[in-house]
């Protein structure tokens, strides 16, 4: 009900018209004059009574400047209609304050036909300016959603999307008119998990226990998967009634396959421990059954079975080492011998050899980068990388296929957005690139792609050590492996080798003294340090039967006590490498700093990190690897001793 203006002008009627918070007024429908104004104008607005009823155009000058367009002709238009009306807009107080009004208007009939309006209005500032400041508010946090690196997405109760920012949809892959009103599960859930996802979903929302974090994955629109790290909260109504959810999601895809990475590097360097130290031990076995058998064949006639049973052994021994020497390669180990290399140049050279690999059912081509840069890699093992790669594809296309194989340089920022090399130094790179079309890999067979005796191939077509010998290799020279795959989609790897430093001058060699050259072995001391018993009295017999004196010591401390205990000259020096305590490159050096004309020997059932790297030896060509024939020491000693190999150098 609308309140009237008292027609008997009493005085209790009009204060109780004035007691109200809402200006009451009525005005000529024509003019637009006010005829009557209730107090509570003249309060809050700041103008007297008297000025709202003078002057016929009030109104109208005390709209805001913005809204008076908008006001004056919504009003005419309004009136024309003879309808009841609302109508909100500012006027402008007298201290310059814009108030917001809220009119509620009818029509009165007036004498001589003349109609007047009939107002009440109300001050609806507060509410405005909490609108506008809830606008403003909605406004910022979807710049702040648009413009930041996260998912923001927004469910109803069943699933279908409400709201998404716009670096959710460059990520999926849709437009915003294909992506809101679509089920979430229908659209981004991986097909496997989809059902169970939307079931669990739906739990959530009717028992409203969400969890607030937890990962998933995303399915694009290209069918890549995504993995993201979601933070979600409900959503609830007036009522206190659960609407849907709201979800904060980063995309972390990247962060879990360095992780990945990471951990798979881990493991393979834990492998490559284990098979490096079995290789190492299984070494030592090797030479003294190797060196056994050595001595006992003599003192068999030549017409004895057991020369033949010898024979045997010594095929089994060479059949064991070169097992090793592919442990060894894998583990990092494996002596090297790098030097500067054109990788094109030795692909070209490898061109015949690997179509009769691959057979004519295979197409191979070619792709080699112009002024490439050069490598710093050991030849025969770069040799045996793209002959392992290349066996590895040919028995991937059993029915024949194409195989591509590809190099070129690789520059610093390229490099830097490489997953592979992101944790490397800066710096320029070669990647070898070979690519096949056979059946591909899924994700568990690429996880263990490297792994020592990891093979699919069927039992006896296969040891699974052609690409954990390749994995070694590479990262001995310093480069990296990675391998990329589909089912039915072939497969991919990617090589990539640091680009080889200039080479520098040559240094010129100290000058050193040169040992005396005994004329007879019984004149002639050596020092041995070996701490596996079986090695080290096969040395001693082996030596002694030649007229060698003899020092043994059980490690390398008992021998470096023994040494300075022995007041003549000890003229060669036969040490292990790896022992416990004092190591063969640490007793070498105390040694020589003794001794300068001594000689030194190294043997090792590895070399690398956890042996020696070869510009320590102090006597060029002064080592041998495990397992070695009796004759090849015998002979590397006399030639050590004869003066052969050049002075030992000094660090």
């Amino acid at each position: 009900m609308f309140p009237r203006f008292p027609r008997d002008g009493s005085a209790a009627a009009l204060d109780a018209l004035d007691a109200l918070d809402v200006i009451v007024w009525e005005a000529d429908a024509g003019s637009g004059r006010f005829l009557r104004v209730s107090a509570y104008a003249a309060s809050l607005l700041g103008y007297p009574v008297s000025e709202w009823l003078k002057r016929p155009t009030f109104w109208r000058d005390h709209l805001h400047p913005s809204d008076r367009e908008e006001a004056l002709a919504f009003r005419q238009a309004a009136i024309a209609a003879g309808k009841p009306f609302r109508q909100e807009y500012r006027i402008l107080a007298s201290n310059g304050r814009a108030v917001w009004f809220r009119d509620r208007v009818q029509f009165l009939e007036g004498t001589r036909g003349h109609r007047r309006l009939f107002g009440l209005t109300t001050d609806v500032t507060d509410r405005r300016e909490t609108e506008e400041a809830l606008r403003e508010s909605v406004r910022r946090y979807r710049e702040i959603l648009e413009n930041v690196h996260l998912l923001a997405v927004n469910l109803d109760p069943g699933g279908a999307i409400t709201f998404c920012n716009d670096f959710f949809l460059r990520l999926a892959g849709w437009s915003r008119e294909e992506a809101v009103g679509r089920n979430w599960f229908d659209l981004f859930a991986p097909p496997e998990a989809r059902e169970s996802r939307r079931r669990q979903f739906l739990a959530w929302m009717r028992e409203g226990n969400l969890p607030p974090h937890f990962e998933s994955d995303l399915l694009t629109r290209s069918g890549r998967r995504r993995s993201i790290a979601w933070n979600h909260g409900l959503l609830r109504d007036v009522r206190g009634q659960i609407c849907g959810c709201t979800s904060i999601g980063e995309d972390v895809t990247e962060r879990k396959e360095l992780q990945i990475q990471v951990v798979h590097a881990q493991k393979m360097e834990a492998l490559g421990r284990l098979t490096g130290g079995v290789a190492h031990d299984f070494n030592n076995l090797l030479a003294a059954i190797s060196g056994y058998s050595e001595l006992l064949q003599p003192h068999l006639p030549a017409e004895h079975p057991g020369r033949r049973h010898i024979e045997e052994i010594e095929k089994v021994v060479r059949r064991a080492s070169d097992l090793t020497h592919r442990l060894l390669a894998f583990s990092r180990r494996q002596p090297m011998k790098p030097q500067r290399l054109d990788l094109n140049a030795v692909i070209a050279n490898m061109d015949s050899m690997l179509r009769r690999l691959i057979g004519e059912r295979v197409a191979l081509r070619l792709q080699l980068g112009e002024s490439l840069h050069p490598i710093l890699a050991d030849p025969g093992q770069m040799e045996q990388v793209v002959m392992n790669l290349a066996v590895n594809a040919r028995d991937a296309m059993p029915k024949g296929g194409t195989l591509d194989i590809e190099t070129r340089n690789v520059d610093r920022a390229e490099a830097a957005g490489t997953a592979v090399l992101r944790e490397r130094p800066a710096g320029d790179w070669v990647v070898l690139t070979v690519t096949d079309t056979g059946a591909g890999m899924n994700e568990a067979t690429l996880s263990r792609l490297f792994e020592p005796f990891f093979t699919t191939k069927e039992e006896g077509k296969g040891t699974g050590l052609g690409l954990s010998t390749l994995y070694g290799i590479i990262r001995q020279s310093g480069g990296e492996v990675e391998a990329q795959s589909r089912v039915g989609e072939g497969s991919r790897f990617r090589v990539f080798l640091p680009r080889a430093e200039k080479e520098r001058e040559p240094e010129a060699a100290a000058a050193a003294p040169t040992p005396s050259r005994p004329n007879r072995h019984n004149d002639t001391t050596l020092l041995i340090a070996e701490d596996e018993p079986y090695v080290r009295d096969l040395l001693s017999e082996v030596l002694s039967s030649e007229g060698y004196r003899l020092i043994v010591g059980n490690d390398g401390s008992e021998a470096l006590a023994k040494a300075r205990a022995h007041d003549g000259p000890i003229h060669l020096l036969l040490t292990d490498i790896v022992m416990p305590g004092l190591a063969g490159a640490d007793l070498a050096k105390q040694l020589l700093a003794e001794r300068p004309s001594l000689r030194v020997l190294f043997i090792s059932g590895h070399t690398g990190p956890h042996a020696i790297n070869p510009d320590e030896i102090p006597t060029p060509n002064g080592f041998l690897q495990k397992p070695f024939s009796m004759a090849t020491l015998l002979q590397k000693v006399e030639r050590l001793l004869a003066g052969d190999a050049a002075p030992p150098k000094r660090s």
